[in-house]
């Protein structure tokens, strides 16, 4: 909704990029290019974080991942 009154309001004629996240199987079917979140990596810290909480440490709460991008039809490419 947002994005429509933003395009709305500008008025102008524009090439955008959209880029999904999570990596749905109905981005796969739009041809929507996607970021996908290490699902192994997320839960194995996951387990680490509460095997060392449960130890007593007060470790890190921030841990972060690089997402895997999955390049399909969007956003589309540039020349040179």
């Amino acid at each position: 909704m947002v994005f429509r009154r933003f395009i709305g309001h500008t008025g102008e004629r524009k090439t955008i990029a959209i880029v999904g996240f999570d990596d749905e199987p109905q981005a796969c079917a739009l041809g929507l290019t996607s970021l996908r979140p290490p699902m192994q990596g997320m839960a194995h810290e996951a387990a680490r974080l509460l095997l060392e909480h449960g130890a007593g440490s007060d470790g890190s709460l921030q841990v972060r991942l690089r997402a895997q991008v999955i390049p399909r039809a969007s956003p589309p490419r540039r020349g040179p």
